[in-house]
């Protein structure tokens, strides 16, 4: 931040207002820019952490004036839903399968991570595959495909695109801030 140096004749003192009144100005207008530049960082965080699953995914940003400031959202929702389908007892079976779910918490082996997510302990993650059998199962299982075709699996990593942009929003915040600003 430069500092704004004041000598005692009224030229200096007009320009050291002019100086504190760009100052306000920008303080006044920058919320919302800061808000969409968190956002715009966010948005390409989680969709370089979606893995396979970024074409699936739509983020976007939502923001709005709320009393006397404003309130910026990053909102991601599925684009489609996966089928997957796979052969049991003689027939097929098939489970609709959220992009975003899977992403941001995994399943079976892989998902055994401290959820970070506290109020959706027990709805997502590891062991809450509809039908599951061997997530907790460190050797993870075996399944067959709709062609008859053998794998090996221990579910699927979270890699967390919403909590890692989350983070990388957070910690932008104070260079955002001072950028928008027009303070270097």
């Amino acid at each position: 931040m430069s500092e704004i140096v004041v000598n005692l004749n009224s030229e200096s003192i007009q320009d050291a207002i002019a100086r504190l009144e760009q100052i306000k100005y920008r303080m006044a207008v920058s919320p919302e820019r800061v808000l969409m530049r968190l956002l715009e960082i966010g948005i390409k965080t989680a969709k370089e952490s979606a893995g396979k699953y970024k074409d699936y995914i739509s983020f976007y940003p939502s923001v709005g004036k709320r009393g006397d400031g404003f309130v910026g959202l990053l909102i991601a929702s599925d684009m489609s839903k996966i089928i997957s389908r796979w052969k049991r007892g003689g027939g097929i079976v098939e489970a609709e399968v959220s992009p975003l779910l899977m992403a941001e918490f995994g399943s079976g082996w892989y998902a055994n991570v401290a959820p970070i997510w506290s109020d959706l302990v027990g709805k997502v993650g590891q062991g809450t595959f509809p039908g599951q059998t061997h997530a907790f199962d460190p050797d993870g299982w075996e399944w067959e495909d709709e062609n008859g075709i053998r794998h090996q699996s221990q579910g699927e990593m979270a890699l967390q695109p919403m909590y890692n942009a989350w983070q990388e929003m957070a910690s932008a915040i104070e260079d955002v801030t001072i950028e928008a600003m027009g303070i270097v």
